[in-house]
Formats: structure tokens, C-alpha cells, sequence
């Protein structure tokens, strides 16, 4: 069994100062993703925090880099 296709129209990006960057970017065709300045683990969708770090690291900030 298969789902069939149901096209569903997606609204406007929420933008704030945690993602603002990476839309500015997307709207001159560059994708850039976060990674983290302590572990260096790159992670997408755009958000502040790092994911995969612990709580106790929670104040580490996150850097956009460029990818294509």
C-alpha cells in the first residue's frame, strides 16, 4: 500500500533572530547551515542552540557556514 500525492501549499518561513541569516542568504541562492562553535557539529533547520549538545552547554552559540 502507498499514500498517493497530495500537493499542500506551504506558508511564508517564520523569520527571527535566530534564523534571519540563513533566509537572507537562501534569498541570494547560497545555502548555509549552523555549526556549532563547541563541538562542531553542523545541524539543520537553523535554530540557536546546538542539538546535539547537553543542557549544560546551552549558552554555546552557532555559527552559519557556507555550503554551496
Amino acid at each position: 500500500m502507498s499514500t498517493p500525492y497530495q500537493e499542500r501549499a506551504l506558508g511564508a518561513p517564520i523569520v527571527d533572530a535566530a534564523t534571519e541569516a540563513y533566509w537572507n542568504a537562501a534569498r541570494e541562492g547560497v545555502l548555509r547551515i549552523k555549526r556549532c562553535t563547541a563541538c562542531a557539529k553542523a545541524h539543520w533547520y537553523p535554530r540557536a542552540l546546538c542539538p546535539y549538545l547537553s543542557l549544560i552547554h546551552i549558552s554555546e552559540p552557532t555559527r552559519l557556514r557556507r555550503i554551496s
